[in-house]
């Protein structure tokens, strides 16, 4: 028999996180995925509550020292989003030198420095990333 669904989105996100699923999760237990330093959550659903779905994610994650990562689609959409803190995308970003200005490709009008839009393109992906009102949004198409 063929996996549920969101049991087999579960297994296509923790594939990218190269690990497994969690099978039996307690009640207090949010992630979906086995990591050792993520907590991740999976939501396949029509309609979400980021807010507190990822406040519940964010409670359990630190309880276990691990950064909280949401991941969501809507059925039949082939767009899968991260939800994660600023900070820990602002880390990543660091970390594979995505905010190295000097990096960026091309010219940076005035005008989108000062919105806080930029695109950075790479060989292997083209990243957008849209900061403001306290958020920051980020797409890997």
């Amino acid at each position: 028999m063929a996996d549920k669904p969101w049991k087999a989105f579960e297994r296509k996100v923790a594939a990218e996180f190269n690990t497994s699923r969690q099978l039996m999760k307690g009640t207090d237990e949010k992630a979906d995925i086995i990591h050792s330093l993520f907590e991740v959550d999976c939501k396949l659903r029509k309609a979400w509550s980021i807010p507190t779905l990822f406040r519940e994610l964010r409670d359990s994650a630190r309880r276990k020292n691990k950064s909280p990562v949401l991941v969501l689609r809507k059925p039949g959409k082939k767009i899968t989003y991260a939800v994660v803190e600023l900070s820990t995308f602002t880390s990543l970003a660091k970390a594979a030198g995505w905010l190295d200005m000097d990096a960026v490709e091309g010219d940076i009008s005035d005008t989108e420095q000062a919105a806080g839009k930029w695109s950075h393109n790479t060989a292997a992906s083209r990243i957008e990333v849209a900061a403001g009102a306290g958020s920051m949004g980020f797409w890997l198409p």
